[in-house]
């Protein structure tokens, strides 16, 4: 995984680390969709994941999951579902495709309850899914998100 930023503070609130199937379930899907979502990603053949979340001084935050699957197709799956999901909330933001990692992101500038806006981004490299989220006071970062998931990407694929 990309290491902290000079500076960071990793999230103590939020579990950081690997995940097995009940865990990853818990952390990474609203409550409502968990029991829907948990023989979806057996059937993509999931075999774990691990996220990794801090702080930074400015304010903002970011967080990074690794989800790998036992086949690529897995992933692809599993990024196919992301990025559609995310095509359809018009609402919630703005989605783009990110080319330089192959991927797709979205962009949203409605503050949550600490104030701060988001973007995320989704790529695949093989049999794994990179999953990244930054969120910035007030204004969505989406240079930040692109930097991260390239960066992360690039650790993945050498």
């Amino acid at each position: 995984m990309v290491p902290y930023p000079s500076g960071a503070r990793p999230w103590t609130q939020n579990k950081t680390g690997a995940f097995g199937l009940s865990d990853f379930i818990g952390s990474f899907y609203l409550a409502s969709a968990q029991a829907q979502e948990t023989p979806i990603v057996q059937r993509r053949g999931f075999t774990g994941a691990a996220r990794h979340g801090w702080f930074t001084a400015d304010g903002s935050q970011a967080e990074v999951w690794l989800v790998d699957f036992s086949t690529d197709s897995g992933a692809q799956s599993m990024y196919l579902g992301l990025s559609n999901s995310w095509k359809e909330e018009a609402s919630s933001g703005v989605s783009y495709q990110d080319t330089a990692v192959n991927g797709m992101g979205m962009s949203n500038p409605t503050l949550d309850s600490q104030g701060n806006a988001w973007v995320k981004e989704a790529a695949r490299v093989g049999r794994t899914l990179v999953y990244v989220i930054t969120f910035a006071p007030a204004t969505p970062d989406k240079a930040a998100a692109e930097a991260l998931i390239k960066q992360q990407v690039g650790r993945i694929s050498g």
